[in-house]
């Protein structure tokens, strides 16, 4: 049932429920408000739940796991408030989730590395969203794009060493910390974009950046680099169109990097 963007409002009725042989429920781009009806939960075929872009409050449904077949949830862009559910993680074959723009609080559990099938993760603008990225992540493997930008996550970044099929990384305007690895690129050989800014990163910025060849967008502003010259190995990136490196302590020859850049 694909019920996106057509100017409905009001609230979900719980005989929904009801239509238990549903395998699509699309209601993006409405405005619709109130609670999830747990009713809801009845609907045990669902392979995609679209409820994104309404005025939904109150908690997500606990039992929202119990949706067993679901392979694409989007919740983002509402009022949802409380903590990530742990059934989520029993989602074993979710390949899409997104919580993004809600006022949900606590932090992002190690369970998390239970949804080995998932491809798209985006978990961002979140301000009560805190503590560390945890180390499970490096157990999803067919992970394409996390977003956890504009949260209030910590410690460092080091769980990412790993993810050979991650195309986007977004992590701007958090508190994380700590030294980037030196082989960013030789971990992260898909990477197409990377967003660390506005977090406290120090030390010395990776000098190799080569085997981003697909690296399109890098921006690193607002971090604690040691001062220095700006890698000239960027100027290697062959599909480079944008460089953000403003508010740290480094300086830049532009002519070594456009030099680079143009052989």
């Amino acid at each position: 049932m694909n019920l996106g963007n057509m100017g409905l409002k009001g609230t979900i009725s719980p005989q929904l429920g009801n239509l238990s042989f549903l395998l699509v429920l699309d209601l993006n781009g409405n405005s619709f408000h109130g609670e999830l009806p747990h009713e809801l939960l009845h609907l045990k075929r669902l392979k995609l739940l679209n409820l994104s872009n309404n005025g939904f409050v109150g908690e997500i449904p606990s039992r929202i796991g119990y949706l067993s077949k679901l392979q694409y949830l989007h919740l983002g862009y509402n009022n949802f408030v409380g903590f990530i559910p742990q059934s989520i993680y029993n989602l074993s074959v979710l390949e899409y989730l997104n919580l993004n723009s809600n006022l949900i609080e606590g932090t992002i559990p190690h369970v998390i590395g239970q949804l080995r099938r998932l491809r798209i993760l985006h978990i961002s603008n979140i301000t009560l969203l805190s503590g560390i990225i945890p180390k499970t992540v490096s157990n999803l493997s067919c992970l394409e794009e996390i977003q956890f930008a504009y949260n209030s996550l910590s410690g460092n970044i080091l769980m990412l060493n790993n993810s050979i099929s991650l195309q986007y990384l977004y992590l701007g305007y958090n508190n994380l910390t700590g030294i980037l690895p030196s082989n960013v690129c030789q971990r992260l050989p898909n990477l197409r974009t990377l967003h660390l800014y506005a977090n406290d990163f120090y030390g010395e910025m990776p000098k190799v950046w080569r085997y981003c060849k697909d690296l399109e967008d890098l921006e690193l502003a607002g971090n604690n680099f040691d001062k220095g010259p700006i890698p000239p190995d960027i100027g290697k990136l062959p599909k480079l169109q944008y460089l953000y490196l403003v508010s740290n302590n480094l300086h830049v020859n532009f002519v070594e990097v456009a030099w680079s850049l143009m052989t």
